[in-house]
């Protein structure tokens, strides 16, 4: 079964908790978020968030292996900034189309709250089928405001094969 779970923790203090199954998949994706009270160095941001980190650690596993994709972001303005980050993740390479053994992952989502100047941070886990045949995980994080993206970043996972 595909699992997806999210803890959302405001300065260090829980406020949620998402869960999103769906049947029969082998994947699991598992993170955790906070946002920071203190103002961050804004001098080089653009735009309104900007997503300053996304990246799998480690960078390669073996099918039947998991990693972490670690988020930060950055609320650019000097104004409180409400906005959700959707988590979309996807198999490539391997056997052509979709990679066999592999399953389809459920993008979800998960609310940003921005202090002015403030920092975001989240993880997700994600384990590799070992039947899995595809050569990469590509996971693309796209913060939104009220429908409008605006910011997204995509990072890859090498999977090792034998």
């Amino acid at each position: 079964m595909l699992r997806k779970s999210v803890m959302l923790l405001l300065s260090a203090i829980p406020v949620g908790l998402l869960l999103v199954a769906s049947g029969a998949l082998p994947s699991t994706a598992a993170g955790a978020a906070s946002a920071s009270a203190s103002a961050s160095d804004t001098s080089n941001c653009r735009g309104v968030i900007q997503i300053t980190h996304l990246a799998f650690k480690p960078k390669a596993v073996p099918p039947g292996g998991s990693s972490t994709v670690y988020l930060t972001a950055v609320n650019c303005t000097d104004q409180d900034q409400q906005t959700s980050a959707t988590w979309l993740a996807k198999f490539t390479g391997g056997s052509g189309g979709h990679p066999v053994g592999c399953p389809v992952i459920d993008p979800f989502s998960q609310s940003d709250d921005f202090t002015p100047g403030g920092t975001f941070h989240s993880h997700t886990t994600y384990d590799l089928p070992s039947g899995c045949d595809a050569r990469h995980l590509q996971v693309t994080v796209r913060i939104a405001r009220g429908g409008t993206t605006l910011t997204s970043r995509s990072a890859d996972l090498t999977i090792l094969i034998p």
